[in-house]
């Protein structure tokens, strides 16, 4: 179904809208019908597989993009943009009007697609049908970008080299039974992560093992007899691109005195 609109133009994977554009009298037979701009000029986004806002990220990762469109056309013209790569195919977007012939559309990245970097064009047309059999010419009407998908954090813990769960950018896993005092942890991450928890006088100690990186961090915990706390919490956070936006994975850990 389309939906008349006042707008220039609806940015999305095969969306319609219509407008109206003023004549301007005749002109060069071999111009462009209606010239379009974008600001600005190249799209770039990012964000993480799987992203939810107030869910595993702080916020979404949201672009936006202001288009204004200018031609000889008189009447209703349909327009539509379509997506020549996958970057956008699942977003949704907001559209509206800031005066002056100006527009604003707000897009989100596909967070469904693998990890990796999708390069694609949104290429706006501009129709003189709703079946747009038939299009008016236009200068500057594609529009290049660059969508980067990051992992997802997700970290495997072991205790005392056991398998014992895995923990996602978000929610916390938390062991419901004891460790032992002196337990050896290690947690495996897919991407660098940077681990803080609380330290000093009464909480568990922690020592980090020499050998521990950034993807594969170990350390052995224990329990002081006046320990005046019996668990630790431990968060890891991301540092890749989506540091600052991906949410940290938390491991909740209790330990026997």
């Amino acid at each position: 179904m389309l939906n008349r609109l006042t707008r220039p133009f609806s940015i999305a994977a095969m969306v319609f809208a219509a407008m109206t554009l003023s004549a301007c009298g005749g002109g060069d037979s071999s111009s462009p019908d209606m010239t379009v701009s974008f600001n600005p000029s190249a799209l770039s986004a990012k964000g993480f597989q799987g992203q939810q806002a107030n869910v595993n990220a702080f916020q979404d990762s949201t672009v936006t993009v202001q288009a204004a469109v200018s031609g000889t056309a008189s009447g209703t013209v349909y327009a539509r943009v379509v997506d020549s790569g996958q970057g956008f195919g699942g977003g949704a977007l907001n559209v509206s009007s800031l005066g002056s012939g100006r527009y604003s559309a707000t897009l989100r990245p596909n967070m469904t697609l693998v990890p990796g970097t999708y390069t694609g064009s949104l290429t706006l047309q501009l129709c003189k049908d709703a079946g747009c059999a038939s299009q008016y010419t236009t200068a500057g009407a594609t529009l290049p970008y660059t969508v980067t998908i990051s992992p997802r954090l997700s970290v495997d813990v072991y205790v005392n080299s056991t398998f014992v769960g895995t923990t996602l950018s978000g929610p916390t896993l938390s062991l419901q039974s004891a460790l032992p005092n002196n337990s050896t942890v290690e947690f495996r991450s897919n991407v660098p992560v940077q681990w803080q928890y609380s330290s000093g006088p009464g909480f568990i100690g922690v020592t980090v093992n020499p050998s521990a990186t950034s993807t594969d961090w170990k350390a052995t915990l224990v329990r002081p007899a006046n320990a005046s706390i019996d668990s630790i919490d431990l968060n890891a956070v991301a540092q890749d691109g989506t540091q600052g936006i991906q949410r940290s994975a938390g491991v909740s850990l209790r330990v026997s005195p």
